[in-house]
């Protein structure tokens, strides 16, 4: 099957690296707009092909896209509906890493929306499929909700995320645009089943992690998980937090002002805050990069792991924990890539696997997957070296 990629940043690659293992994926299309990134990036492989193009130029892209099974957007949720019509002209399945929902003006009493849900219709015209907030975070997370839901009655399911770097400077993990909109975000939860918009650092709450992290201060984040799952799994109560030294960092820029969008005046010159964050924001470093900072003891660690509780109508409670490599272990098996997006592209990589297997037409997040393909990709996940106890 030929696949084609957008996108070979830090999640990119990873997910092109554990393609490249599958003989199937022949050949595997990559279009990047910075080769030299690229190829320091994705391990030489002669099924995998690297393009120099930009997305915007349509020409050249629906030539390059022509004969593909698969087509998956690895390079930002704004590109979505872009990627997606582009899967529809080349009568191919479409993936992406996870839905932009929308901006959150801070007034608006329902600020997001499903967007992929506007193609629907051509998807099931043309038989084809495309399946949104196929990562980690959403997408793993997903799946659990959904596995747990399969087990008996669900009431209620509670995602929490420990996001923890251990660096003495600016150490960006992910799209610095795309982290900014997602702390600016209001939170949304669903809870008594409403949805329900929470100012942003609100309603602290003491979680115990197992061990090494322990109790920790979670907050309320805007991820896709609390608006998407309530559309299609039967629930009363779903919410998403995080905690450690990322949130804590974020909530002090909040209290500064500095996820404000409302411009003010500098010297003459007018610039929201926002603006001026994600323009100084360092990008995500290059692998090079990061064992440098490794190396010179400015970047001691990082982490990223995943709690999810659920608890059934009768009261049943189950518990999944789910870590991830830290960076040094990366470091130390000698993976390009950064702790979070790692586990993002493996999870991309696995939800690709079986793609050629859903014949539900359409457009739906992982929940929305039938049973068999939801339980195949996680054990695709389990054989790409992920640790998840189901």
């Amino acid at each position: 099957m030929k696949i084609f990629i957008v996108g070979t940043g830090a999640v990119g690659s990873v997910l092109i690296n554990a393609l490249a293992k599958f003989k199937e994926f022949d050949p595997i299309y990559c279009v990047t707009n910075d080769k030299k990134q690229a190829e320091m990036s994705i391990k030489p492989n002669r099924r995998v092909k690297l393009f120099i193009a930009d997305i915007n130029d349509t020409k050249k892209v629906e030539k390059l896209a022509k004969g593909s099974s698969l087509i998956i957007n690895a390079a930002s949720p704004w590109l979505n509906i872009k990627i997606m019509k582009l899967a529809l002209k080349a009568g191919a399945n479409y993936q992406d890493l996870e839905s932009y929902l929308g901006c959150d003006d801070g007034v608006s009493k329902t600020p997001y929306k499903i967007e992929h849900l506007a193609l629907e219709k051509e998807f099931k015209r043309k038989n084809l499929c495309a399946l949104f907030d196929a990562g980690v975070a959403p997408g793993l997370t997903n799946l659990v909700v959904a596995h747990a839901a399969d087990k008996g009655k669900l009431k209620t399911a509670r995602i929490r995320f420990i996001e923890d770097t251990q660096s003495s400077v600016a150490f960006s993990t992910w799209s610095p645009a795309a982290t900014m909109d997602e702390l600016q975000s209001r939170p949304i939860i669903y809870e008594n089943g409403k949805f329900v918009l929470l100012e942003r650092f609100s309603r602290e709450e003491n979680f115990k992690f197992p061990v090494p992290f322990g109790k920790k201060i979670t907050y309320p984040i805007m991820n896709n998980e609390s608006f998407t799952i309530p559309h299609y799994l039967k629930l009363k109560n779903i919410d998403v937090r995080s905690s450690g030294s990322d949130m804590e960092v974020a909530k002090m820029m909040v209290g500064m002002g500095l996820l404000g969008m409302k411009p003010i005046s500098i010297n003459g010159t007018n610039v929201s805050p926002m603006d001026l964050l994600i323009k100084i924001l360092p990008p995500t470093p290059t692998p090079a990069e990061i064992k440098d900072l490794i190396k010179k003891g400015l970047l001691k660690d990082g982490f990223f792991e995943i709690s999810i509780e659920t608890i059934a109508s009768n009261g049943k409670i189950k518990k999944y924990w789910m870590p991830f490599p830290s960076q040094k272990e990366l470091i130390k098996r000698n993976i390009n890539s950064t702790y979070i997006a790692y586990p993002t592209g493996i999870c991309a990589a696995a939800f690709a696997l079986e793609m050629h297997n859903i014949k539900k037409s359409g457009v739906f997040p992982p929940e929305g997957m039938p049973k068999i393909n939801r339980a195949n990709v996680l054990k695709n996940m389990k054989r790409l070296g992920l640790k998840i106890n189901i």
